[in-house]
């Protein structure tokens, strides 16, 4: 039930809305607001059952969404001790929400807020790899380029006067470490070697914590009343359990604006994937590097013990993988090329996996989950060691093998993911996987698997966890239904 202290605190917040713009009340856009509250007034409180209240709405273009939501949420969320987090589709309309949306309604209803913008850590420099790159003369020294075949060409640019720039414009407080609020383009290449991902960041242990731009603006979200984000950011989130990033999911209530991407974003999300060729080539040059680490980390016998266990690991990964190029090589034998194709396709009927393929992806499965095991005790060793001292031990080079073991396990963690995926049949799986193997115009094979419908994926991870949930867009049904949304 809604109280009637809300109602009347909703309604002249549209009101004043609507007077200071000079706008003209819309029946959609009363509806809107109204059925948002009356959902948020259904979450259950502590000792109650719990059903999380989901609400989808479907509202043209002019219907005035945003301000709907927003007035509507806002007070909900603050009267039963909830974080807002509002999602968009892309990082342009999140930053036109905070820096002009969001303003215009603070202003304009006047209901007190606070709110920050999430980001990933992509979208920041490191501060620790811009350091090093910056004393390395522009180069990784020391880094395995475990990205290579992700990324684009970027030979002959000279990034070193860049990051001086860079580093010179923190050390001023000209700039933040924001790659968004850079005035110039930055080169792709020349921004991911300076950037960090959730497996390479040493988090609280970083010698450079305090300055960090990711958790600087990461410490802004805990006491903001709103958090906006992009659907990606949010369900990468959701992926890792929940408040990794954002708010625990049990403490928020999420709007998807422009939800109609929610279920492809989604499954790709959950999908994954395989380089045969690239794996192989990480796993060959790690395992290269295997004596340097063990040089450069001598005192740390437990380190030493678990590097002394990875050249055994990788070869035999390696020589599986060579297996499965095999198997998959037979499998397009009878495969018509299209010649008006540069990549060739192999879709796997229903999603079932071939036998010979099944059984050497259940070696794989084991040997990157091995390996994966390994790869994340050294990191733990590694981490500690950052807050400890040892007798003849570098940490700028504990810092590096840390930087390249925490890439080295996310590499592990994916490649097992996807043979995992691919050690089973698929019969009988309701609903099915989606499994296909591509083979690449350059050469080599591309594994990947992909759930079809979203549907469970989100109620695990969304509609079962969250305190509530508002899903909007201007197209969400089809023949006025909203069944294939469901789905």
């Amino acid at each position: 039930m809604l109280a009637d202290d809300l109602k009347d605190t909703i309604r002249n917040a549209y009101n004043a809305i609507i007077e200071h713009k000079s706008l003209t009340a819309r029946w959609g856009q009363r509806q809107m607001i109204a059925e948002i509250a009356n959902t948020l007034a259904r979450i259950p409180e502590a000792g109650e059952p719990e059903e999380p209240p989901v609400c989808v709405i479907e509202a043209g273009t002019g219907t005035g969404k945003t301000i709907a939501y927003a007035v509507a949420a806002i007070p909900m969320a603050q009267a039963l001790g909830k974080r807002l987090v509002v999602c968009t589709a892309t990082v342009a309309l999140q930053e036109q929400f905070v820096n002009k949306d969001l303003p215009d309604i603070r202003q304009a209803s006047g209901l007190s807020f606070s709110y920050a913008l999430a980001k990933g850590r992509r979208r920041y420099v490191c501060l620790s790899k811009l350091d090093r790159l910056i004393a390395d003369g522009g180069d990784e020294a020391g880094l395995l380029d475990l990205y290579a075949d992700e990324r684009t060409n970027g030979d002959g640019y000279d990034a070193l006067p860049l990051y001086n720039t860079m580093i010179d414009a923190m050390g001023r407080g000209q700039w933040d470490g924001d790659r968004d609020n850079w005035p110039d383009a930055i080169p792709e290449d020349a921004w991911f070697n300076a950037t960090s991902d959730h497996a390479q960041c040493s988090g609280r242990r970083c010698p450079n914590i305090s300055q960090c731009s990711f958790y600087r603006a990461r410490d802004e979200l805990q006491t903001a009343d709103i958090i906006v984000t992009n659907h990606d950011l949010a369900l990468s989130d959701l992926a890792l359990g929940g408040g990794a990033i954002l708010a625990p999911p049990e403490e928020s209530i999420y709007v998807f604006d422009e939800g109609h991407h929610l279920p492809d974003k989604a499954l790709s999300h959950f999908a994954s994937f395989c380089r045969i060729p690239s794996t192989i080539g990480w796993l060959e040059d790690a395992e290269k590097s295997l004596p340097a680490a063990a040089a450069a980390l001598g005192p740390l016998d437990s380190a030493q013990r678990l590097i002394a266990k990875l050249p055994e690991e990788m070869t035999a990964a390696v020589a599986s993988l060579q297996v499965a190029e095999q198997v998959v090589a037979t499998l397009f034998d009878e495969l018509e090329v299209d010649a008006a194709r540069d990549d060739q396709q192999l879709r796997l009927p229903h999603g079932h996996v071939p036998a010979a393929l099944m059984q050497v992806a259940a070696t794989l499965k084991t040997q990157f989950e091995h390996l994966a095991t390994t790869l994340a005790r050294l990191e733990t060793v590694l981490e500690e060691s950052l807050e400890d001292d040892f007798a003849g031990l570098d940490k700028a080079e504990v810092e590096t093998w840390h930087i390249n073991v925490g890439g080295l396990l996310g590499r592990a963690e994916g490649a097992f993911t996807l043979w995992q995926d691919y050690a089973v049949s698929g019969e009988g799986e309701d609903p099915p996987r989606a499994r296909w193997i591509m083979l690449r115009s350059f050469g080599g094979f591309d594994l990947r698997c992909s759930p079809v419908l979203a549907a469970d994926i989100l109620t695990d991870c969304l509609w079962s966890r969250a305190a509530g949930v508002i899903v909007t867009s201007a197209t969400m049904t089809a023949l006025n239904s909203f069944e294939r949304f469901i789905l």
